[in-house]
């Protein structure tokens, strides 16, 4: 009897046909407005290159990290496992160094790469998106038990954007850094 009752109460909060056909018409009245939003906001793939991906970078918490001049650039590549001078092939004359780093790990198997859609760099309104892939070992995974920290750096060119934004592949903003480049 009394899982007859909860089955009923089940039953009756099912939405009837005029209720789906309402349901409905909210949702797609919800998603014009948003493409609407989504067009008026300007938004223009830039070019972007890896010069550096690595799993000892210098920096211990998840940060963004944005490098306009050569000697800056050494100093931070000097403090990675590479530990060399290099300007890799970054002409900072129209281009910066933006450092995406992790921050420390417990273990290998962690990180860090743009993703591979067309449009994983892009500026949209005063803000630079870079689309990554963070990847960190599942449960089971056998990684050695060793301290890292993964970073990746890419270059872009200077571009007037005020925000860099570092988004997941599900979407989601991971770091958001407000800075001032002209």
């Amino acid at each position: 009897m009394v899982m007859r009752k909860s089955l009923n109460r089940y039953k009756s909060s099912v939405p009837g046909p005029k209720q789906s056909i309402f349901l409905l018409a909210m949702v797609a009245v919800a998603s014009c407005g948003q493409e609407r939003n989504e067009r008026t906001v300007d938004a223009a793939a830039i070019s972007s290159n890896v010069v550096y991906r690595g799993n000892y970078c210098p920096e211990t918490q998840p940060a963004i990290r944005l490098i306009e001049l050569a000697e800056v650039w050494n100093d931070w590549y000097k403090t990675t496992e590479s530990n060399a001078n290099t300007t890799g092939n970054v002409d900072f004359a129209s281009h910066s160094v933006i450092v995406i780093s992790m921050g420390e790990k417990p273990s290998a198997g962690y990180s860090l790469d743009l993703s591979q859609a067309d449009e994983s760099v892009v500026i949209r309104g005063n803000s630079l998106n870079i689309k990554s892939i963070w990847r960190q070992p599942a449960e089971d995974d056998v990684v050695a038990q060793v301290i890292t920290s993964p970073c990746i750096a890419i270059s872009v060119p200077k571009s007037g954007f005020d925000v860099i934004r570092i988004i997941d592949d599900s979407g989601a903003i991971v770091l958001e850094e407000n800075i001032s480049v002209q």
